[in-house]
């Protein structure tokens, strides 16, 4: 069986927002016996490999340069015709595009020779998600709505026979843009090889680690203000983008706690994550996971979650401490008992590290593609 996949943005590192697309596709790229073969089809690409079928236009720059550029669409445009012919002459047996969008759903409807895959990377607001996250106003509930309803009809338009989702959360939001629930499949959790276990060494004091843009609906002040309450010792690690707030790190008193590492490259996350001994994930909403806790999980590092969709469906049972509500004192608690248990739940998650692997999620989609062309 061989697998064309149409992507806006390819790389041949392991990073981005389609990052566990990459992952999945870059196992297959280096696995000895694949289930399947395959190609890709990109808009727009940077690192370039032999998967690609031909090269985008570079004349706007290539996919980092584009990733949230308004150039874009004219990007996506310059490359269409290339596209379409290259689809056209695909002989292959499943095409699977990544996502829905103006230029890409359509040309991939009227160019494909084969049965259709969509998905997982359908994303923005749904119906079903928490407005406080997203709609601030009638104007941002006007445009929102208006996207969603976009969404819906591309979907209608892209000739999908099936639909992948991230987790049964996003098969719920997938349902509202009127695919039926029997068309779409909840999508294995791998990610890249590198994120495997290693040293079982443990800190002392543990050390417990944050990795996320340093907002609101990520967590962070929670994560903080749970740090103040805790009576343990513990060090904490920040991975991620922007400054911290120095002001509040003082306010509560965690400056000799708190070490920010600011943006780590996730070719280099894997190092973070084995020198853990705790993840904490305090999103309040999530659709794909998020990759977080998926890379620690394969690192074989355990992690506490918000007990809500999206969230609470992939650690195995004892490697993962929920807590709910989203409050300082509840996260406090979830981290005491986590760092309470953590010799047993390092172990648990330990063996089961590496049903993280991307190989498996190729596996999985290796039986829905059989199942469908």
């Amino acid at each position: 069986m061989h697998v064309a996949y149409v992507t806006p943005f390819y790389t041949g590192q392991m990073d981005g927002r389609f990052g566990r697309f990459h992952d999945w596709v870059h196992a297959l790229r280096d696995a000895d016996d694949p289930p399947f073969t395959f190609e890709v089809h990109a808009m727009t690409a940077t690192k370039p490999d032999g998967t690609l079928v031909s090269q985008p236009s570079g004349l706007l720059g290539d996919g980092d340069d584009l990733w949230a550029s308004p150039k874009n669409n004219v990007a996506f445009a310059l490359n269409t015709p290339r596209l379409a012919r290259d689809l056209r002459r695909s002989k292959a047996d499943i095409v699977h595009v990544i996502t829905v969008g103006g230029i890409l759903t359509p040309t991939v409807a009227a160019a494909a020779n084969a049965p259709i895959v969509l998905g997982p990377n359908v994303g923005g607001w749904f119906p079903n998600r928490r407005e406080e996250l997203w709609i601030d106003g009638t104007a941002d509930s006007l445009r929102l709505r208006g996207k969603f309803e976009l969404r819906r009809q591309l979907v209608r338009a892209s000739r999908a026979s099936h639909v992948i989702a991230f987790s049964e959360y996003h098969r719920e939001m997938l349902e509202l843009l009127g695919i039926e629930r029997g068309r779409i499949s909840v999508l294995e959790a791998g990610v890249d090889s590198t994120f495997t276990p290693r040293s079982t060494q443990r800190n002392d004091p543990p050390e417990v680690l944050y990795v996320g843009d340093l907002s609101a609906h990520k967590g962070y002040d929670l994560f903080l203000e749970a740090l103040e309450l805790l009576e343990e010792p513990v060090s904490a690690r920040i991975v991620g983008g922007d400054d911290p707030d120095c002001d509040l790190l003082s306010a509560l008193d965690l400056d000799h706690v708190v070490t920010h590492e600011g943006f780590v490259d996730r070719s280099r996350l894997h190092t973070m994550y084995r020198g853990a001994d705790l993840l904490v994930v305090p999103s309040i909403d999530e659709t794909a996971g998020p990759n977080t806790q998926i890379e620690a999980l394969a690192c074989g590092t355990p992690v506490v979650i918000t007990d809500a969709p999206g969230l609470n469906e992939y650690a195995p049972a004892g490697a993962a401490e929920p807590f709910w509500p989203r409050t300082p004192s509840a996260l406090a608690d979830a981290i005491s008992t986590a760092l309470s248990n953590l010799e047993e739940m390092t172990a648990i998650a330990r063996a089961n590290a590496d049903t993280f692997d991307a190989i498996h999620v190729c596996e999985s989609l290796a039986e829905t593609y059989d199942e469908i062309r």
